[in-house]
């Protein structure tokens, strides 16, 4: 599907075109090879960079071909319940500013609702959108910590479907810095203003959201260490209560050898002492049973129970 859409700062909302025009945004999402070919074609764009944009597994970065220049990255999304990154394609030409995504994430949306958005500006498009995919990020980070604090405030009750979450939610930390660190850094190229030429009003907003990067790689590096320390501890709890288990399983199998040993001594046929004696059964009895008493307290003294 393709977007053309137009808003000067005489518009209040975004007009929708049929075709593309000189200071448009084109909205391009899951586009097929049709589609690629009229991008190609009408907006002169490389191809080989519109298929990569499409690659699921396509990493950030920064490329120039001619006068246009291709950047690459990665905005947080959910994919069958899972939380992971997709790629998007941003296309800043000398005529027009292109997104190129192959899953619907919602930014356009909110790229279109903001009163500052202008389509003529296109890099402060750039700016804009990526202020609202670092939000995103930021979200996304906060309610994984959340719920790592919720898990860490029930401790005691550990088991094994906590500890697969947090190493889900560690993997998606980690995948989410692979994406935000090299968002950080193009956007220090871009405040060296090298890539693109930048008004004032860009320039004060680019540094915002370029400390935004910058505190939100803290963020999620606070939040991988309190994974790692909270899969830990579980790790922890569950060594220290199978130890508890495996502890008094041995104790009680130590106290059940001693009645075992006596009974079967007792049990074979030869003669033993008390054989022939009529309270035999309850001396061996009672003897065996102060024995256990004494063994237990021992045990209990020593901690073992």
């Amino acid at each position: 599907m393709i977007r053309y859409l137009y808003r000067t700062i005489r518009h209040g909302k975004p007009r929708l075109l049929d075709k593309p025009r000189v200071g448009c945004w084109v909205d391009v999402l899951a586009p097929n090879p049709k589609e690629l070919e009229e991008l190609t074609t009408k907006l002169k764009l490389d191809p080989g960079m519109l298929t990569d944009a499409l690659d699921p597994y396509e990493v950030p970065r920064i490329e120039k071909e001619g006068s246009a220049l291709y950047i690459f990255v990665r905005v947080p999304c959910v994919i069958k319940g899972w939380e992971t990154t997709t790629p998007i394609l941003f296309v800043l030409s000398e005529t027009f500013f292109v997104t190129i995504a192959q899953i619907e994430t919602g930014i356009s949306q909110q790229l279109e609702t903001d009163p500052s958005f202008c389509t003529s500006q296109k890099n402060k498009c750039f700016i804009l959108f990526m202020s609202y995919v670092l939000h995103r990020y930021q979200h996304a980070i906060t309610q994984i910590g959340k719920k790592a604090n919720a898990m860490l405030a029930q401790i005691e009750t550990v088991g094994n479907k906590e500890v697969i979450q947090l190493v889900q939610n560690e993997q998606v930390i980690n995948e989410f810095l692979s994406a935000i660190i090299p968002i950080h850094e193009s956007l220090q190229r871009f405040m060296n203003g090298k890539l693109i030429n930048l008004f004032k009003d860009d320039i004060e907003l680019l540094e915002d959201v370029y400390l935004t990067s910058g505190q939100l790689i803290a963020l999620a590096k606070n939040q991988l260490m309190l994974l790692r320390n909270s899969r830990d501890a579980y790790s922890t709890i569950m060594t220290n209560n199978l130890n508890s288990v495996v502890k008094l399983f041995t104790a009680l199998t130590v106290v059940l050898t001693l009645p075992t040993i006596v009974f079967s001594f007792y049990g074979m046929n030869v003669h033993l002492p008390l054989a022939e004696h009529p309270l035999a059964f309850i001396a061996i009895l009672l003897g065996t049973v102060l024995a256990l008493i004494g063994m237990l307290l021992y045990l209990f003294k020593r901690d073992w129970i």
